[in-house]
Order: C-alpha cells, then structure tokens, then sequence
C-alpha cells in the first residue's frame, strides 16, 4: 500500500517544469556563459532613431519659404521665443539673403555676356524666392528693362499683371505700364485699349513717382540741370529711382513714341490743377471713389516739395547715425585698434561709393524753380486733349454729309484726317515703342 500510494502522489504532482531543470554543458543559458553589458546598443536601431530625429531637423526652405527669402533676419529672443512656443521660426538668415544676390549677380554678368535667357530665368527665379510683397531685390526691375529692350511687350504686360503685386511701385514697372498701354490705344487701336486705360495708367506712374513724371515731361531743362546721374545704380530710395530711369534707355522709348511724353504731360497738368473732366478723367460708377483718387493723386503732384524735404530728411538721420556709429563706441584695446580702424576704411569706402542724396535733391529744385519761373505749370490743351472732340465733329460732319450738300468737302477732310494719322503712326514704327508691336 506504501508503494502505490508514493505512485500516485508521484502522479499527482506531474512533471516539473524548466526553471528545475539543471542544464550541462552545450545546453546552459546564455547569460550563464556570456558576459553581457548592461551599455550595449544595436548599432541598426542606432542609426533608425537618428536618421528620424535628422528628418525632424531638416527643412526644405526652397518650398517653406519660397516668397519670403528676403525676411529680415530676427533676434536671438525672438527665436527662443519661438522655439519655446513651437512657432516656425523664418527663413534662416543671411543664408537666404546671400543666395539672393548670387542669383541677382548671376544674371547681372549673363546680361553682361549678353546671354539673355539664363538672365531672364535667373532673375524670374529670385522673384519666385524674394516674393512680392516687400522684395528687396530688383529682379523685377532688370526683368522690365529686359522685356523692353528686348521688344517683348507681351512678356512686360505679364510680368506686371500677373507675377507682381497690383500697386507695385517702382518706377521701371509703373511707368513702361503706362508707355505700352498708350501705345496700344492710341497708335495702335487695339481691342480692348482704350483712352480710360491709358489715363489710368498714368495716374498710377505718377502716384507710385512724382519725380520721374516731372523729369520726363521736361526732360530737357532737368538734362541742363541734373549732373553724376550715372553714379546711381539700382536706386530704391524714389528721388534716385526716377533719376536712373530717366537717363537710362527709357528716355529714348519715350521720346521716340509719337505724343507719349505730351500724353504725360496732359495727365500731370490735369492732376496738377485737378480739372478732371468726364472727357478726360476715368470714369467709373463709384463716384465718391473716384473724387477721393483724384484728390489723393493731386495732392501728391502738388506736394512734390514735401516729399523732396522728407527725403532729404530721411537722408541726414541716416548719415547722422552713420557719424555716431563711426565716431562712438567702446574703447578699443592697442590690439583691436588696427582692425577697428579698418573697418572705418571699409565703411568710409562704402559710404563715398553712395550717392549724394542732398546733392540730387538740390538739383531737382533748382530744376522746378526754373520751370515754375518760365510758367510751364500753366495749363495748355493738347492734340490728345481734343482727340474725342475731333472724333465727334468728323462724326457729325459725316452725318451731315450724307444730305449731299458738302459731300465732297467732308470727303477732303476725311482724306486728309487719314493722311495725318497714317504719317503719325508710320513715324513712330521706326522709333519707340510702336516697333515693338
């Protein structure tokens, strides 16, 4: 009974499991004949979390930032800050200033070399990067130039109601604008172009630059006048805009298009003494709009001297602080003196490089006193001002020639109406604008 009973408690207990198990040789646990440590790390899951956190690092600014290259650079609080709050901290600078003006040079010596293609995609490719909004290049500039020497008036109607903002103001923009679209109305009598159109856009050059409107309606006395114009190079402040333009290759477009500068001359008088006829003046259902543009436009024809006075302004508090920046500063120990004093060279090198703002704007007063002496602000009519009038008269003179009375007089007159603009419009498809068409 003993042996039966150790049988089945034997039975009862079954078989025990591997944590009993006394293994030899072979057949022992790693960890009995390894020594691992505790420091390992696969190197395959090393190299997967780092190429993840690289993917968190890493940015493709060309698509986040396309448009906003030329962001001022923000400072070390603004982007702890940033950091902190999980913002997007910009476009990283000066890197995409830099890459700016590598594409601004690039195009500049393809110019140089007369390799018009890679200029025009190299300077349509900084316009993608700068934006429109506040570009700080002047890609938008030379591409205007481009299209106009290249007789491209297609591509320059593109570029500035397409690619550019609406009230762009630059003077290479606003004011080739105004030159095609009186081209296309009254030399070529394109569907679409209309008087309306023309007066528009030459409201829009004037409002954008009061300056370069007075330099191209009496461009002969401001000739007589103006001195080192071919110092200023890529201007932005205005005054120096419209004086770079004004002696560029686009005085010769406009001089060579028939009654392109009389046009101007006819739009800036009218502002000037704001009689904005229903004949003349563009006219819109939204009246009060209107009168508040007109109103708007005239002031800044009438305040020209204001305007210059600011400028000159503007300029001397920059070389105010410019003077201050050179002049003060920390005391300097006998090593650094010789690096300080080369960066005053430096500076002082830039700063004689600049034009003369002071100098320029005296130019262009004396400029004024002299037309405003000579009495040129004096409103005179023009062969543009009676341009409808004279349509409605040959109108009516037709009308009336159909009773058979002064038939053959209204057929002279007919005739020689015809001869006159034809010679008008064959005299300007040598010269100007008109050949680009």
């Amino acid at each position: 009974m003993n042996k039966k009973s150790r049988q089945n408690q034997k039975k009862k207990k079954g078989r025990l499991g591997p944590e009993t198990w006394k293994l030899r040789g072979a057949a022992r646990p790693a960890w009995e004949v390894y020594d691992f440590d505790t420091r390992y790390v696969d190197p395959h899951i090393q190299a997967h979390e780092e190429a993840k956190r690289k993917a968190k690092r890493c940015r493709n600014i060309l698509v986040l930032y396309k448009g906003k290259f030329g962001a001022e650079q923000q400072t070390k609080e603004e982007e702890e800050h940033k950091k902190k709050n999980a913002l997007d901290a910009g476009p990283p600078q000066p890197t995409c200033r830099e890459f700016l003006a590598l594409l601004m040079q690039w195009g500049m010596l393809c110019l140089q070399a007369k390799k018009y293609k890679s200029a025009r995609q190299a300077f349509l490719e900084c316009l993608e990067y700068d934006g429109i909004d506040q570009p700080i290049t002047t890609a938008r500039c030379q591409l205007m130039r481009l299209y106009m020497e290249s007789n491209r008036p297609e591509s320059a109607r593109r570029l500035w109601e397409q690619k550019l903002h609406p009230m762009d103001p630059s003077v290479w923009i606003r004011y080739s604008a105004a030159l095609l679209d009186y081209v296309s109305w009254n030399l070529l009598k394109e569907k679409g172009s209309t008087k309306q159109i023309a007066y528009e856009s030459c409201v829009k050059a004037i409002q954008s630059n009061v300056f370069a409107a007075y330099q191209l309606v009496y461009h002969s006395t401001f000739q007589r006048v103006m001195e080192y114009t071919e110092d200023i190079q890529d201007a932005i402040q205005p005054l120096e805009e419209a004086i770079e333009y004004c002696h560029s290759e686009q005085m010769g477009a406009w001089l060579g298009t028939d009654g392109a500068i009389e046009f101007l001359k006819y739009v800036l008088l009218k502002l000037l003494h704001h009689d904005a006829s229903p004949s003349t003046a563009p006219s819109t259902d939204k009246n009060d709009n209107d009168t508040s543009s007109n109103k708007n436009s005239t002031n800044i024809v009438r305040e020209w001297n204001s305007q210059l006075a600011q400028i000159e302004q503007d300029y001397e508090e920059e070389q105010r602080q410019w003077n201050q920046n050179i002049g003060g500063g920390k005391d300097y120990d006998e090593k650094d003196s010789n690096n300080r004093d080369e960066d005053i060279e430096d500076e002082e090198e830039e700063q004689d490089e600049t034009a003369d703002t002071l100098m320029y704007a005296g130019m262009f007063r004396t400029a004024m006193d002299m037309l405003e002496d000579a009495g040129e602000f004096i409103p005179r009519e023009t062969p543009e001002s009676d341009s409808d009038d004279d349509d409605e008269e040959a109108e009516a003179e037709e009308e009336e020639g159909a009773d058979g009375s002064d038939a053959n007089e209204n057929d002279d007159n007919n005739k020689n109406e015809g001869r006159g603009k034809a010679s008008k419009v064959g005299n300007n498809s040598d010269s100007g604008v008109a050949g680009m068409f």
